[in-house]
């Protein structure tokens, strides 16, 4: 489950980030009440719960508009700085199984999780392809969180240049929808992108 959030920090500007966490971890805590609870549903702190089944994202000027950002277990944005440059998309993965394939087709294996591992380019005839995996502890800091946030959900990241700025994107089982935007922030093309150069990494 994705959820994007917006709050004021300490210097009055608003801030945005993406919290992930599998619904399953959710429903877990759920179930794990005594029945008939219905009244007033214990709070539970962050720190109990979250760091290990969640993972945070700050989302300063990138686009989460669109529901439609995530499909399945994963979820697509733009300009994340893996590459270090602007007009990439990147699809981040939180599939275990997904993770453990990757992991597979570059030689490596799941008794790597909680090693650093560095970034894995692929050369394509246009673009380079970059694989990030993230198993670590990544402590967020900003000014709305009193203490940095940790969170360590494994996933991975897959970012290929894009040939133009992205306004927008969105997802499905196969496909990448771009959505480019005038200056009003109207959209002005769409365009359509095969998910499977980026899946297959």
């Amino acid at each position: 489950m994705i959820f994007n959030l917006k709050a004021p920090g300490r210097d009055g500007h608003i801030y945005s980030f993406t919290l992930w966490v599998h619904r399953s971890s959710l429903l877990t805590r759920l179930s794990a009440l005594p029945p008939g609870t219905t009244a007033e549903l214990p709070v539970i702190q962050w720190e109990a719960w979250g760091p290990a089944v969640c993972r945070w994202f700050e989302m300063e000027g990138r686009s989460v508009r669109w529901i439609t950002m995530t499909c399945g277990q994963r979820f697509v944005t733009n300009d994340v700085n893996y590459t270090g440059t602007r007009g990439s998309i990147t699809v981040i993965d939180f599939n275990p199984l997904a993770i453990r394939r990757s992991l597979a087709r570059h030689g490596l294996s799941v008794s790597t999780l909680g090693v650093p591992l560095p970034p894995i380019v692929r050369h394509g005839p246009e673009s380079d392809v970059v694989v990030h995996f993230e198993f670590g502890a990544d402590p967020m800091e900003s000014p709305v969180f009193v203490d940095p946030v940790v969170s360590s959900l494994p996933y991975m990241a897959t970012t290929r240049e894009a040939s133009c700025e992205n306004g927008s994107l969105m997802m499905d089982e196969d496909l990448l929808i771009e959505l480019q935007l005038d200056d009003s922030e109207r959209i002005k093309a769409l365009l359509i992108h095969s998910i499977a150069p980026l899946s297959r990494q």
